[in-house]
């Protein structure tokens, strides 16, 4: 799809704000969870439908910390947002999820930092979700690692903040060991002893893979899950918890001279070019450059990384469905998917933070406020996907239809990535003013929209 001047813009709706969307998710991807005895709080299923009733994907009830289940992300940003909104019943929330990963044992492997996920019935730990165990993902393992360091800025016990620091401390020493590719850079996949793994695997999506005779993944050596390790790296230097800028230069060198790796972060496609993967990469390149401190790694982040976003964005309406300010994904999976456009709105707030440039911000408004009109039911479910050119099966649309709304979600995953740009937004660009209610403050957006108040209190899907 192409885009033209100015198309790629959405107004904000005032009945159902961007704060107001965020809130939503956060009450569907709380109703999902529940308390397995010790007062933590975990998401049994990578899946759950809009009445909160959970699915199991191939047989299995499987939580975690890797993608699909994002427990991590999940505490971090649920706590994010209980502290924007001064929400001290959400901030709780995040914390239960948060500590619930601590205990059930993820960063306790003796030869793998980070065990992404597990099955909730047999305790079984999973290092991807098609439960083979020749292979590991290690650009999601060290996106568990930043995500961990980002959750350590809001620790307040030191025992607490001094174990996720060792568990990010070793899991990018170990990712840093790991064996590159020809061509300089990360694998997709690696071998458990973290060699490369050339193969494609059975994907729970798309395609099934002959597991007798499997061929090679084609973007095995061009995947963008290698930004995710950067991404971390970069973090790491700048806290000044381990120095890793001579491995940022020689995978930064190898990015750009590769012009870019932008296949599949999803680990069920394996197209060269994916949304995410750009929104990912500039986040990375870009953080890289300021621990670097190199201009013409900034100048790549934005011209290439962030630039190539532009092919991804839908600038109308397509099939009955409101596809307007929204990203379609990649050729093979063409759907408009929700936290791959989390990630490119979070991708232009960096650049806005940096540039203050309104192009940026006005596309990242955009992203959110399209994907506000994609809730549903009464607990908030954000959906997965837009289908609108009819890739999925009709069964897994709202009433059967040809083009729909996936009525499922991912609680932490789809449904919960909309948190990340909103909490950023208001933490770092939105405008605070009186209310006009005569009662309090609310955020104000770039345009004067009114987002919604600065304290919100009780929340009547929460505990208090």
């Amino acid at each position: 799809m192409t885009s033209t001047p100015y198309a790629f813009y959405l107004p904000e709706n005032p009945s159902f704000t961007i704060l107001d969307s965020a809130i939503a998710s956060a009450q569907f991807g709380y109703s999902a969870c529940d308390d397995p005895g010790d007062g933590t709080l975990r998401c049994q299923s990578i899946t759950a439908l809009q009445n909160g009733e959970l699915e199991r994907l191939r047989g299995r009830l499987i939580e975690g910390v890797g993608y699909c289940a994002d427990a991590v992300f999940a505490a971090h940003w649920l706590e994010r947002l209980g502290r924007v909104i001064n929400n001290p019943q959400l901030r709780q929330v995040g914390r239960r999820i948060g500590l619930h990963t601590l205990a059930e044992g993820f960063f306790d492997d003796p030869d793998i930092p980070i065990r992404l996920y597990r099955d909730v019935e047999s305790g079984e730990f999973l290092n991807n979700l098609e439960v083979r165990p020749g292979y590991i993902e290690l650009g999601h393992i060290g996106r568990v690692a930043h995500e961990l360091a980002q959750w350590h800025d809001l620790l307040e016990d030191k025992q607490l903040e001094e174990r996720v620091r060792a568990i990010v401390i070793r899991t990018a020493r170990w990712l840093i060991e790991a064996e590159r590719c020809a061509n300089g850079w990360y694998p997709r996949r690696s071998t458990p002893d973290r060699r490369v793994y050339r193969l494609a695997t059975d994907a729970f999506g798309p395609a099934s893979i002959d597991e007798e005779a499997p061929p090679t993944d084609p973007v095995f050596d061009r995947s963008a899950t290698g930004t995710l390790i950067v991404q971390l790296l970069a973090d790491v230097s700048r806290r000044g918890w381990l120095d890793a800028k001579d491995t940022l230069q020689s995978d930064t060198t190898a990015f750009v001279n590769g012009g870019g790796f932008f296949g599949s972060i999803n680990t069920d496609t394996e197209d060269a070019q994916e949304n995410v993967a750009y929104a990912m990469a500039f986040q990375a390149m870009h953080a890289a450059a300021q621990v670097l401190q190199e201009p013409s790694l900034t100048e790549f982040a934005y011209e290439v990384c962030l630039g190539g976003l532009r092919q991804f964005e839908m600038t109308t309406d397509v099939n009955g469905l409101e596809t307007k300010g929204l990203l379609w994904m990649e050729p093979s999976w063409n759907s408009a998917c929700m936290w791959e456009i989390a990630e490119a709105a979070q991708a232009y707030l960096v650049a806005y933070g940096e540039t203050r440039d309104r192009t940026h911000v006005m596309k990242a408004l955009t992203m959110l406020r399209g994907m506000a009109k994609h809730h549903h039911g009464p607990l908030g479910m954000l959906t997965e996907a837009v289908d609108w050119d009819g890739h999925s099966v009709v069964t897994r649309h709202f009433d059967g239809q040809r083009y729909s709304d996936i009525r499922e979600t991912h609680p932490f995953l789809n449904n919960l990535h909309v948190l990340e740009p909103t909490v950023t937004y208001l933490e770092r660009f939105a405008l605070r003013a009186p209310g006009g209610d005569g009662v309090g403050s609310a955020f104000y957006d770039l345009e004067r929209n009114r987002l919604g108040p600065t304290e919100v209190g009780i929340l009547s899907w929460l505990p208090t």
